[in-house]
């Protein structure tokens, strides 16, 4: 039984009763903290309202020193001072509510607990929230200019080398033309060369086509080093049997051909020293096809066909060429000057 045949409650129907006040308490404690998230969310959306308004106001002042007078400009900056001060309060509201420690009410939770309820952002204490647009609208516009310059800059250095590039495969295009037209010029030299002079064999399949072997049947072998622009960097005078032995000498073992090797040396650098490429070669080769008399012609000074004079060069035949188009036979001691 809750209580007695008098009317009057028992303990359990005391306690019953404070578990129900209780019960009330709490739930009346739980509607009031609904209530008041719902008014600090409402206090949220003013606070932001708040700031739109102001952002736009100052937007308006930023570009009004052209469409407003005085008057107007005045009363739109008193407009904004208001929005900051009813801003800088709603801050401080919420920033105390924000901060407050509600202990005596077991069942609210902490104030971490509630993010959604603390609008106050430390950040912006301190600063000046129309100072902050007129800094971000100039940085705005600054990096817009200073984009347009760096996207100009780029551009140019991108321009830059697209041209090298262009002009780095106009100059490989170039040079392979070149070497290709310059191979070309060689090969109908030594072909022009061959068939007015039947006595020479010319052999230029070497690999990498640097070196011209050019056999005088029975006289002489040539060992010509010819460079990509077709210019004679090495030329060696041996004889043909020479290049048959298992050592082959970088220079003959005959003094005969030693001293036509040095004629060949000298003849090389005065055509290329006085001609173009193409020329020079051309003309140091019909210089080189004259030998092919070194054995049977006599010396235009002294004429005989061996040297007779007391030196290191007697009994030699005419080893050297004059290098005008005559191409005239001389012993060592007897060419002129």
């Amino acid at each position: 039984m809750n209580g007695n045949s008098n009317g009057i409650p028992t303990a359990s129907t005391e306690n019953n009763s404070q578990n129900g006040s209780t019960n009330s308490d709490n739930t009346s404690v739980e509607a009031y903290l609904k209530k008041l998230g719902n008014a600090l969310h409402a206090v949220q959306e003013l606070r932001w309202h708040v700031k739109d308004v102001l952002n736009d106001l100052n937007d308006e002042v930023l570009s009004s020193s052209d469409g407003h007078n005085d008057a107007e400009i005045n009363g739109i900056n008193a407009l904004k001072q208001k929005l900051e001060n009813a801003d800088t309060n709603i801050k401080h509201h919420l920033k105390q509510l924000g901060s407050a420690e509600f202990k005596s009410i077991s069942s609210l939770p902490s104030s971490s607990a509630l993010p959604s309820l603390l609008l106050y952002d430390p950040q912006l204490e301190g600063k000046s929230t129309h100072q902050d647009l007129i800094n971000s609208h100039e940085w705005n516009q600054n990096v817009k200019s200073n984009s347009k310059i760096i996207c100009q800059i780029m551009e140019k250095r991108q321009n830059e080398i697209n041209f090298l590039h262009n002009e780095q495969d106009e100059l490989s295009n170039d040079a392979c033309q070149d070497a290709n037209s310059l191979e070309n010029i060689k090969n109908d030299i030594l072909t022009k060369i061959g068939n007015s002079h039947e006595e020479l064999i010319i052999d230029s399949s070497s690999r990498d086509n640097s070196l011209i072997k050019v056999t005088i049947k029975n006289t002489l072998t040539a060992l010509i080093y010819v460079t990509e622009t077709l210019v004679i960097s090495k030329v060696l005078i041996m004889g043909p049997e020479e290049l048959n032995k298992p050592k082959v000498r970088t220079i003959s073992s005959y003094q005969v051909f030693k001293l036509v090797t040095l004629r060949a040396t000298a003849a090389s650098l005065y055509y290329y020293g006085n001609n173009a490429p193409a020329i020079a070669f051309q003309l140091f080769m019909d210089w080189l096809a004259s030998y092919k008399s070194l054995f049977n012609s006599k010396c235009k000074y002294c004429n005989r066909y061996l040297s007779d004079l007391h030196t290191d060069f007697r009994y030699l035949p005419a080893c050297c060429r004059t290098m005008d188009k005559d191409h005239l036979a001389y012993h060592y001691e007897c060419k002129p000057n």
